[in-house]
């Protein structure tokens, strides 16, 4: 009987070993655009951002606390509204930049413009309002599409 227990537990321990070097294939993913927002915003600042859901991850290790940039929407330069879902027109657009483990939740080039802002920048903010779904469910996205200072405001 320990033989069969030294030998069973070789074999779980190869079929572990061998599992994490299976390649796993990218699920497949249909995105659906909603809403699409394009704006001159005026940059607030960032700040600490705690997660309030009410997961067993929440706040600490969920993703969802972290460093959140906030900008003030001054003008509309363009809005379009697909279908009956999509986010209506806004004053206000915050976004998570890093999540307290210091994952980046932007991409790098997004990240550093707003590390170059002051106060009350003026930028030209463009984002999308998508409905991802995967193999493992669905949910809304906002990927940011333009992040750039302005010299003044675009009326």
């Amino acid at each position: 009987m320990i033989r069969f227990l030294k030998l069973f537990s070789l074999v779980l321990a190869m079929a572990f070993a061998l599992s994490s070097c299976t390649v796993v294939e990218e699920p497949n993913k249909s995105t659906r655009t909603l809403a699409r927002h394009e704006t001159v915003a005026e940059f607030q600042g960032t700040k600490y951002h705690r997660c309030l859901g009410m997961t067993s991850l929440c706040p600490d290790k969920c993703g969802a606390s972290g460093t959140i940039a906030v900008f003030k929407i001054i003008n509309y330069l363009d809005y379009n509204k697909f279908g009956e879902y999509g986010d209506p027109k806004s004053e206000q657009f915050v976004f998570l930049i890093e999540d307290n483990m210091k994952n980046l939740k932007v991409p790098e080039n997004i990240r550093d413009t707003v590390n170059s802002l002051k106060e009350g920048d003026i930028v030209h903010l463009s984002w999308d309002h998508n409905y991802v779904t995967t193999d493992g469910g669905s949910g809304p996205e906002r990927p940011i599409t333009k992040l750039e200072k302005q010299s003044s405001p675009q009326k």
